[in-house]
């Protein structure tokens, strides 16, 4: 959790749920220097829409002077928040994760990729200005395994859940996205160590048997559970791995093929290869 020395520099994830962003997330909170914030999308971008719908309306900021431009008042507000919810000055770096598309956002998106592009200018203005310095990064799973995850979890609809793994994708591969790396969902379960080790090398963190120790446990299966060695486990399913042998249950007829190359797109940004 941040402090007044690194509130501008979390390490942030940003995808959508159920991507393995809970995994990623835990490996680096686990790590002694690092505290973690958990999810906090609807407050950050909360934050940054209600500042910024004060333009205009307010007294000018004596810190920054009454010609700062407002979206600089807008990211310290964001920050101001961060710090008086979770406040921890005893830990050097934090970690946290705005997932999925925050809902301040989603009326302007209209089910449209170019509406979801305009708000996405909005979206990212709020990442930058709110943590200049920080370290965005995201993780790649197979849209059809989150898919049959997302609606296990939370019970949408198929159309529901892929219309918002469009709109990330957009964002994340936005002409004003700064992110350029990507975590690997397979990879880390096939191949855990390695990947942890490009995580770790990525953010400048040294090596810790506790972030090791962190990708053998499993996170949230299930609503309402919690993590669980997966060791103890037998459900191959319920380990959250490829459910590959469960795609062809899926829906699919409604997904356009623009639809299909805007995530691909995004995957190729980080040079790797989607196909469906």
């Amino acid at each position: 959790m941040p402090n007044a020395s690194n509130i501008k520099r979390p390490m942030t994830f940003i995808s959508y749920g159920r991507s393995g962003t809970s995994l990623a997330f835990n490996i680096l909170a686990a790590h002694p220097d690092v505290d973690g914030c958990g999810e906090t999308a609807q407050m950050l971008h909360g934050v940054w829409d209600g500042s910024q719908r004060l333009k205009g309306v307010v007294r000018p900021d004596r810190e920054l002077g009454p010609d700062v431009d407002h979206r600089e008042r807008s990211g310290k507000a964001v920050r101001a928040a961060f710090l008086s919810f979770f406040d921890n000055p005893d830990k050097p770096h934090w970690v946290h994760k705005p997932i999925n598309v925050p809902q301040t956002i989603r009326p302007q998106q209209q089910a449209k990729p170019h509406g979801m592009r305009r708000a996405g200018e909005n979206y990212w203005d709020a990442m930058r200005y709110s943590f200049p310095d920080s370290t965005n990064m995201t993780i790649l799973r197979h849209p059809y395994d989150v898919l049959l995850s997302a609606i296990a979890y939370w019970g949408f609809t198929v159309e529901h859940i892929w219309r918002q793994l469009v709109n990330m994708a957009i964002l994340i591969d936005h002409e004003q996205s700064d992110i350029t790396f990507a975590l690997s969902h397979q990879r880390l379960v096939e191949d855990p160590d390695t990947e942890i080790r490009r995580l770790l090398d990525h953010v400048g963190l040294e090596e810790h048997p506790a972030c090791f120790e962190a990708a053998g446990r499993v996170y949230v299966p299930r609503k309402g559970a919690g993590h669980q060695a997966k060791e103890s486990m037998t459900d191959h399913t319920a380990r959250a791995f490829s459910h590959k042998a469960k795609w062809d249950e899926l829906d699919t007829s409604s997904f356009t093929r623009v639809e299909k190359d805007i995530i691909a797109k995004m995957w190729a940004r980080f040079g790797e290869e989607l196909t469906f």
